[in-house]
């Protein structure tokens, strides 16, 4: 599974990214909303994590 996850906070984010990557799942990381745009019109995820409190959204 391929999970894109948009956390723009580096330690909640770094926790995410770990518990997902220990369970096989592949994980890329954006900090940004237009980062996650770009990288969802890049490449297909099957799940999106997405903080709602982005500082560009």
């Amino acid at each position: 599974m391929h999970v894109l996850v948009c956390e723009d906070d580096e330690l909640i984010a770094s926790g995410i990214v770990a518990g997902l990557t220990a369970q096989g799942l592949t994980v890329e990381r954006v900090g940004t909303a237009s980062a996650a745009r770009a990288m969802l019109k890049a490449a297909e995820f099957d799940v999106m994590v997405l903080d709602l409190g982005l500082p560009d959204s």
